[in-house]
């Protein structure tokens, strides 16, 4: 799996050979056939709108990559 990740100076890098997510209860994998990376997918990672997303109880460890397009996937069938 290639995905874009933050490095340790809040910029995006390209990744090859991510290892796959584990679904958890009540959560489904979304193969992503298309995505967008904006300045403001850029200015979250910098932590631009920490105060934002915390204020508003937002505390998931991804807050960027908002925008996608995809195929649901359960175990591996596509549905």
């Amino acid at each position: 799996m290639k995905g874009l990740v933050v490095d340790s100076s809040k910029r995006f890098i390209l990744k090859e050979n991510l290892t796959s997510p584990l679904v958890g209860q009540d959560e489904v994998l979304v193969k992503v056939k298309s995505a967008s990376v904006n300045p403001f997918d850029a200015q979250s990672a910098q932590g631009r709108f920490g105060a934002y997303f915390a204020e508003h109880e937002v505390v998931k460890e991804v807050q960027s990559g908002l925008v996608f397009s995809g195929v649901v996937e359960s175990d591996g069938q596509i549905f």
